[in-house]
Formats: C-alpha cells, structure tokens, sequence
C-alpha cells in the first residue's frame, strides 16, 4: 500500500468482534497538536478589536502556538476540526455599563458567533469573558484572540488565555 491517508468508519477483526493490535512504530495522533498559552499585564485599546499575544505557552505538542504573534496555525498533514477556549479580562478598571469581549479570529478575520460580551455593574470592577468554539481548520489556517473593552483608555492590566486541540478529522 502507498503512503497516504487511510479513513473508516469501523474497524474489527476477521471473525467481526476482539482486539485490534497496532503494531510498534504506529503513532497515533489523537487530540493533538494541542497547546495552551495564557498572559497578563497586557496592553489593550479602548475601542478596538485587538490580537492578544499570549507570551506564556503552558503546553505545546507540535510547536504550533507562537508566543511572538499568538497565533496557532494548523501544521502540514493536520486539518481537521479543533476546539478552542479563550478568555480575556481587565482588573479594576472597568465602570459601571462598561463592556469586555473575547472572540475567534481565523485567517484575520473574526469569526463573528465566537463574542462573548459581558458589561460590568458597578465602578472599578475585575471583569473576564470566556468562549469556546469550534472550526473546521485547513494546513496553513491561523486562528488567534482579540480582546476589546470600551474602559475609556489604553489597558494595561489585561489577561488572556488561548487553548485548543483537534478533535477530528
């Protein structure tokens, strides 16, 4: 057989039912790449979508997160569908009807069912949102986070994490 991809729906045995044996050398690629990134003391702008470049990976299988533009790309030979959860907060600054998002972005666009919005009830409030999602992702697919507030000015106090796995094929 020529190296490829093989896909099934059911695998069995001859006789339709007991164990299948893989053999040594065979690596299974079962919810990976995964990673997980995370940041603080971020700099965000009042009123402005903005990527957050989440500096500290936690966890990266296949070196896809990159901590200099917050990134995940999807590598060669791992398109599929990932799940991804992401969060991003500001603390003590946010007044009363003031608002926090998160959201996807994909290929530097936003995917727009991925907002999370929360408004703040009081003055000076720590206030985060959190979203999970999940895409179908071709090789060479880029997916990131942008936070955005409406605090008045420039944050400096912003947290953010980032993570995902592939889920399927």
């Amino acid at each position: 057989m020529a190296d490829g991809t093989l896909k099934v729906g059911t695998i069995t045995t001859s006789s339709g039912s007991g164990t299948i044996t893989i053999g040594s050398g065979v690596t299974l690629q079962n919810g990976t790449p995964a990673w997980s990134a995370q940041a603080t003391g971020l700099t965000v702008a009042s009123g402005s979508w903005t990527e957050l470049v989440l500096g500290t990976e936690n966890f990266d299988t296949d070196n896809t997160y990159s901590t200099s533009t917050g990134r995940f790309t999807v590598p060669t030979g791992r398109a599929g569908i990932y799940h991804f959860d992401y969060s991003f907060g500001l603390s003590g600054n946010p007044d009363d009807g003031e608002k926090v998002s998160v959201r996807l972005y994909k290929n530097g666009s936003n995917v727009s069912l991925s907002v999370s919005t929360g408004y703040v009830s009081a003055a000076n409030q720590t206030t985060s949102q959190r979203g999970s999602y999940m895409l179908d992702l071709a090789v060479g697919d880029y997916v990131s986070v942008y936070g955005y507030h409406n605090e008045g000015s420039s944050n400096s106090d912003g947290t953010g994490s980032f993570l995902g796995y592939k889920v399927g094929a």
